[in-house]
């Protein structure tokens, strides 16, 4: 469950846009923002560092959502679609974890075999073994294995890498999108809710 994909050609599942609003329409809220740059010492600033209940992502992020798929055809064909590009993240029986856009989101929310997108939340990045383990660790440091989504860049890779460094960790092996380390047992939490980390254990 640790691997996904980028998302690829999910604005093409929307079959037609919706019609122009009326005159009376009230006008769409404000995107609710709950995340913010994280300036990481002698990283690219691209690490978003969000609250442990995200409400909503930043408009200039891609945020991971599960995408919950209705039982039948149709949900069958999002799922195919979806999985087109490689590895899949499978969610139990209904549920594909995906890295969205603002707009790919919009687009897939209206798509038929779609029943819910919502956010994967921190506590759905890290595995509870792990926090046992940091729990019962108090101020130690543990081993950990850090996981990014597969479609993270080189940048955000370079940049969790940093980041570790700069909350008091060490960086073991590395790889395009894992790494493993040691860090400081109150950073496990913090980790996990950096916008390209998928899971950690």
């Amino acid at each position: 469950m640790r691997s996904v994909v980028a998302a690829v050609g999910l604005i093409g599942l929307l079959a037609a846009g919706c019609g122009p609003a009326g005159p009376a329409a009230t006008p769409a809220p404000a995107r609710i923002t709950s995340g913010e740059r994280v300036a990481v010492p002698g990283a690219a600033d691209v690490l978003v560092a969000y609250p442990e209940t995200i409400i909503a992502y930043r408009a200039d992020d891609r945020g991971a959502y599960v995408v919950v798929l209705e039982p039948g055809p149709a949900g069958d064909a999002v799922r195919a679609r979806l999985r087109a590009g490689g590895d899949a993240d499978a969610v139990g029986d209904d549920g594909e974890v995906r890295r969205l856009t603002a707009a790919e989101h919009e687009a897939l929310i209206t798509t038929a075999g779609v029943r819910a997108i919502p956010v994967l939340q921190p506590s759905e990045r890290r595995s509870a073994v792990t926090m046992a383990a940091a729990a019962r660790a108090g101020g130690a440091s543990i081993d950990v294995r850090i996981d990014l989504f597969t479609d993270a860049s080189a940048d955000e890779a370079a940049a969790v890498a940093a980041w570790i460094a700069w909350r008091g960790g060490t960086v073991g092996w590395r790889g395009p999108t894992a790494l493993t380390a040691t860090l400081p047992a109150d950073q496990i939490g913090p980790a996990s809710r950096l916008s390209p980390v998928r899971w950690v254990e």
